[in-house]
């Protein structure tokens, strides 16, 4: 098992101990974002990220979520064409917390036609805030 499958081994026993042990939540998924970073594969590093922040947003703890997206998507975006998916799921959680405007500067510059297509669609979604 590598740093990576480790790292979604906590997602999962953090996602697992949202409702009866919150407060042991917030270590594991550092404990699991510093476990990622070691990873090699940036695009690896920025799912895992994404994952986390998919987490954390779930918990109700949007600031550390939004800064979970962004590092994703700088680190998606190193990987070219290769990372434009990833950067393009982070986009959208982004949009999906209001951060419209950051999800759209992030897909004109880092996502192919069709991953732009998904973030403008999570921005245009009623779970998106139209204020931003």
């Amino acid at each position: 098992m590598d740093a990576h499958d480790r790292t979604f081994a906590l997602i999962g026993i953090a996602k697992a101990l949202q409702a009866r042990a919150p407060e042991q939540v917030d270590a594991l998924l550092q404990e699991a974002a510093t476990m990622e970073r070691t990873v090699p594969d940036s695009d690896l590093v920025a799912a895992g990220l994404r994952e986390i922040g998919k987490v954390l947003s779930e918990a109700d703890h949007p600031d550390q979520a939004r800064a979970f997206f962004q590092e994703a998507i700088e680190r998606a975006a190193t990987e070219g064409e290769l990372g434009s998916s990833t950067v393009a799921d982070a986009a959208a959680e982004l949009a999906n917390l209001g951060e419209s405007r950051i999800a759209r500067v992030a897909a004109d510059r880092y996502c192919t036609a069709s991953d732009r297509l998904r973030v403008y669609t999570a921005i245009l979604s009623p779970s998106a805030d139209a204020g931003s």
